[in-house]
């Protein structure tokens, strides 16, 4: 999961590199290389876990898993973090590749509404329960997923986002780059590939 960071680092300027604790193992090449990188232009490794929290001008991201037992999980997306952002004017739900028993621990723990969901796991149908998503209720689903050979996004997991969000459903692989901006109170979805909503 951390195969493209390599190249993230060469096209962007990173500030710091969170990570979840979870180590690859000590022969892992592209883990090694995408470390000298980060070495390499000083940029600051920083671990989190369930309870951090980063604030900026107002703006706050919550750590909600992993917790330590998440971490240490056998099932590696498990160990995915997942981030509650509360902006001054909305909030959103980033799942990394969680699902089924991770998004059921959050709901055991507390979960708020959320006005966007970036869906986990590009869609699989181990994720986005209807249980979870009558607990959020997203006004907009967002799907981070390519071209694959697992049929992402799964069709049982877009109908049980479609029985919440209707048809505010976006997927990269369909739409490209998606920006989500807030005007007038509204949010506003812009994509490469048709005019937006």
């Amino acid at each position: 999961h951390y195969g493209g960071f390599g190249d993230i680092l060469d096209r962007y300027e990173v500030g710091a590199f969170i990570v979840n604790g979870r180590t690859p193992s000590a022969d892992s090449l592209p883990w090694s290389t995408l470390m000298k990188k980060i070495k390499d232009k000083s940029i600051p490794v920083i671990t989190v876990r369930r309870g951090d929290q980063i604030t900026q001008s107002g703006n706050s991201i919550y750590i909600i898993s992993p917790d330590q037992n998440f971490r240490e999980s056998g099932e590696l997306n498990d160990t995915g973090i997942v981030q509650f952002v509360k902006t001054t004017s909305t909030s959103l739900l980033l799942t990394a590749d969680v699902g089924f028993d991770v998004e059921q621990y959050l709901l055991s723990s507390g979960l708020p509404r959320v006005d966007i969901l970036k869906v986990g796991h590009h869609g699989s149908k181990y994720s986005s329960s209807e249980d979870f998503l009558r607990t959020i209720l997203p006004k907009v689903a967002v799907i981070s997923v390519g071209e694959n050979r697992y049929g992402h996004p799964a069709p049982e997991a877009v109908s049980r986002l479609r029985g919440i969000v209707g048809e505010n459903i976006f997927d990269t692989k369909r739409y490209g780059t998606i920006t989500i901006s807030l005007r007038e109170g509204s949010l506003k979805i812009k994509t490469d590939r048709d005019d937006g909503r």
